[in-house]
């Protein structure tokens, strides 16, 4: 998973909205320790991400059957 996903990017912008809200909109809280803290919440989602990602791995792949072993039944006729 890339680091500038949107689920990263996303997580780690829910993860700060607290903080990017005091900065930006109310200004109790200055601008570059809510982009500071953007910044690790992405390194930290990004890890998350990555190992949910890893532990649950990439879906299963449909099984390809052979023409030879197999038999494809035909669909029945329409009445």
């Amino acid at each position: 998973m890339s680091p500038l996903s949107l689920p990263v990017l996303a997580g780690a912008a829910i993860v700060t909205a607290p903080t990017m809200w005091r900065a930006l909109v109310e200004g109790t809280a200055s601008v570059e320790v809510a982009l500071s803290r953007y910044l690790v919440s992405v390194l930290l989602c990004w890890a998350a991400l990555g190992l949910v990602a890893m532990l649950v791995g990439p879906p299963p792949r449909p099984e390809v059957a052979e023409a030879e072993d197999q038999q494809v039944p035909e669909a029945a006729p329409l009445s």
